[in-house]
């Protein structure tokens, strides 16, 4: 063989190296995007879970504080006092 073709096989071999190479950096990078996101994904998805949680916790203790409150209110009140401007007064008959 003479030296250009050696010389052309051996930039042949040195470019599907290349490629081989390249191709399985690209392999490498794409599995670890790939991986990135998904644990970007379960990230977000445990932070949205535990703020859901905090909230509905939060609500519960606030509507079983309204509830007690109501339920003192309605259990202490005593009946209203009757005034003097409550009372009716009697119809007084007229012209006698």
């Amino acid at each position: 063989m003479s030296t250009s073709v050696k010389s052309l096989l051996a930039i042949v071999v040195a470019l599907i190296a290349i490629a081989c190479f390249a191709s399985s950096v690209l392999k490498l990078y794409l599995g670890l995007l790939v991986i990135s996101l998904l644990v970007s994904f379960a990230v977000v998805g445990f932070v949205a879970w535990l703020i859901e949680a905090l909230v509905r916790q939060r609500d519960a203790s606030i509507k079983r504080r309204i509830a007690s409150v109501r339920s003192v209110l309605t259990e202490d009140a005593a009946p209203l006092s009757m005034t003097s401007v409550d009372q009716a007064a009697p119809p007084t008959p007229r012209g006698g």
